[in-house]
């Protein structure tokens, strides 16, 4: 989403990945507790997101999950 199109005081991950100095792939991770992330980062992430008061819009959430198309059950089946 285009940031003229939210409210200005609304903050993005953007945001917080620019004050934390990291990438928003890393605050990602941090905001869906995935464990690949060092101590030290996560505490400066959590900081910049409490700072901000940043909330994970919910209707990008769902778009994103949008793409993910889980396989089937038993998996895929080869053609032979």
């Amino acid at each position: 989403m285009n940031r003229s199109m939210q409210s200005p005081d609304r903050a993005t991950i953007e945001d917080v990945a620019r004050l934390a100095g990291v990438s928003i792939k890393t605050v990602s991770r941090v905001t869906n507790q995935e464990p690949n992330v060092r101590e030290k980062t996560r505490a400066r992430v959590q900081s910049a997101i409490d700072t901000l008061n940043y909330r994970a819009n919910p209707y990008a959430r769902y778009l994103g999950q949008l793409g993910r198309k889980k396989p089937p059950a038993g998996g895929y089946a080869s053609r032979s």
